[in-house]
């Protein structure tokens, strides 16, 4: 690691790097004055710096959140092609980055690029974690979705069985994996028509919601049990001859 990605923070430094851990953007942050923020953070520690890029990949993040995923997806090639060129192509954030750059490609209008993307993201991921891997598995589920956003229905139900069914028979600490590729697969069930066999799988997510403990925030769980309790009510109504 070079010598500008050990550079410490000062105390002013840490302080406007404590805005860019939040997910909604902080009022001290809005408008150019992240931009700003990052510009003379950089000068301070160095662009490789780790709180740089994590503040730079934050900074996209709102930016989609707010509406210009436009500008996000720029922000983001900028930092890939950082990453890659510092840290070399198989670099495992950018390939991550590219993984959301992905979905952002979608939310623009640019399907075939998403498509095209998404694939080279999930080869990078086999060939360097492997195909069982949590990344390497969210990743096939993304790609399976933007397939299915492409009209091929029936490879998107394909793919999303499939990488169910391989996502099961792995360890079950990854259940946090399994759910959200189950998740995905009940709603392209519904979108399908295929309405009894999404409800039997939102049953087993509600099972498994009724054991998950979310520790001291009580609200986290009751808020995630009413949004699938809700989503059965109208599937049972779809199911009902």
């Amino acid at each position: 690691m070079g010598t500008e990605e050990r550079r410490r923070p000062t105390w002013g430094a840490r302080r406007v790097l404590r805005g860019f851990d939040k997910y909604e953007r902080p009022g001290s942050l809005r408008g150019p004055k992240a931009d700003e923020a990052i510009a003379d953070l950089t000068r301070t520690l160095g662009p490789r710096h780790p709180d740089i890029l994590k503040a730079r990949d934050r900074q996209a993040y709102w930016l989609h959140r707010e509406g210009d995923t436009a500008g996000a997806l720029v922000r983001l090639e900028s930092l890939v092609a950082d990453r890659t060129e510092w840290f070399g192509s198989d670099d495992l954030d950018a390939v991550k980055i590219r993984s959301t750059m992905a979905r952002y490609r979608r939310s623009v209008g640019d399907l075939e690029g998403a498509l095209a993307l998404a694939e080279a993201v999930v080869t990078d991921l086999t060939r360097l974690h492997g195909p069982d891997e949590r990344d390497t598995l969210r990743a096939e589920s993304t790609l399976a979705g933007l397939i299915g956003q492409n009209g091929d229905r029936a490879e998107w139900l394909r793919r999303l069985r499939s990488l169910y069914e391989r996502s099961r028979s792995l360890d079950p600490r990854r259940d946090s994996v399994t759910r959200g590729i189950r998740w995905n697969l009940v709603e392209a069930l519904e979108r399908c028509g295929e309405y009894r066999e999404a409800l039997t799988l939102l049953d087993v997510e509600i099972d498994a919601e009724r054991r998950t403990s979310y520790g001291v925030d009580e609200n986290l769980g009751d808020w995630q049990m009413k949004r699938l309790q809700e989503w059965r009510r109208n599937l049972v109504v779809k199911v009902s001859p």
